[in-house]
């Protein structure tokens, strides 16, 4: 594959369901908090190079069934965590690990 890799790239999504945390491997996860909330843990940010990751809600039958998302260390730009609450809503960060202190930023 040529680097960079094209735009036109297709990453398949992981869906979850429950709570639990994020394989370093993964480049977008589906949140389905369709039968209640889901807490969900991103790595270390200082072991993920510099990746960006995909983070959608794509299913909830009941606004309170949110999904929190909160790095295993450092922030998410600038907040403990990050909370996706409205199918459809959707946000793509990026591990910033080439920094003083590794954290997440929110892209674009």
């Amino acid at each position: 594959m040529p680097w960079p890799p094209s735009r036109d790239l297709v990453v398949e999504a992981v869906t979850v369901t429950a709570s639990g945390t994020m394989e370093i491997a993964t480049d977008a996860v589906d949140f389905d908090s369709t039968t209640g909330t889901i807490a969900y843990v991103l790595p270390d940010p200082a072991t993920m190079g510099n990746k960006k990751v995909a983070l959608s809600l794509i299913a909830s039958a009941n606004p309170a069934n949110a999904v929190t998302i909160t790095p295993a260390a450092g922030l998410i730009d600038g907040a403990a965590n990050l909370v996706l609450s409205v199918v459809g809503q959707s946000v793509e960060v990026c591990a910033r690990s080439d920094v003083a202190i590794p954290n997440y930023r929110i892209q674009g």
